[in-house]
């Protein structure tokens, strides 16, 4: 590997929190050789695949809960090799995080003993969305599209079933949770949305 060739600048991120928001922070600025693929990352299991972009480093302490930011761009790490005894190769997928925030359904009870449904907020974390697919059901007097998507999340981030995730201004409901992965975890997300 020629060192001449790492001209780029990448900055590796890592997921801080402060109370209840987590976002990624930059810890380092590296050099690097940046070389985008024709492949596709297989970022998700359910989900459609991402741009795939591969790093050539200087050997670091670096891990898979980790992610990079080059051109302005996020970047996930989904693999890391060692290319000889000084460089390593990082294989990222290119997905841009969104502003999400949790909201909790709550029962309490009032004087009477009836139940009193609200919401209380959670955390604010960054997630990613991928499509998944789109679904459509007729329904009297009209017809209701329900828009479904692939949520995302840092492993540090866990979804309750019940859940409202909200991302913009838009309110969607946790529909299945996978989070086996021990890197990341993704949830189905959905919302109805009339024509």
């Amino acid at each position: 590997m020629n060192c001449g060739e790492m001209r780029e600048r990448v900055q590796v991120l890592s997921l801080q929190w402060e109370e209840n928001t987590c976002q990624w922070q930059p810890i380092r600025t590296v050099w690097a050789r940046a070389e985008r693929k024709e492949k596709t990352n297989l970022f998700s299991k359910i989900g459609l695949g991402v741009p795939t972009v591969e790093f050539i480093v200087r050997r670091q302490a670096v891990t898979l809960h980790q992610a990079l930011r080059w051109q302005g761009r996020h970047h996930f790490i989904t693999g890391i090799q060692f290319v000889d005894r000084l460089h390593l190769r990082l294989i990222t997928a290119q997905v841009e995080p969104v502003a999400c925030r949790q909201w909790i359904p709550r029962t309490t009870y009032n004087a009477r003993n009836n139940p009193i449904e609200s919401l209380e907020q959670g955390v604010c974390f960054p997630g990613c969305l991928l499509e998944k697919y789109v679904a459509y059901r007729e329904t009297t007097p009209s017809t209701v599209e329900d828009v479904t998507l692939l949520l995302i999340t840092p492993k540090e981030v866990a979804l309750s079933m019940g859940d409202t995730v909200v991302i913009g201004r838009q309110g969607y409901r946790l529909l299945a949770r996978h989070e086996l992965d021990e890197v990341k975890n993704e949830y189905e997300i959905a919302r109805e949305v009339e024509p």
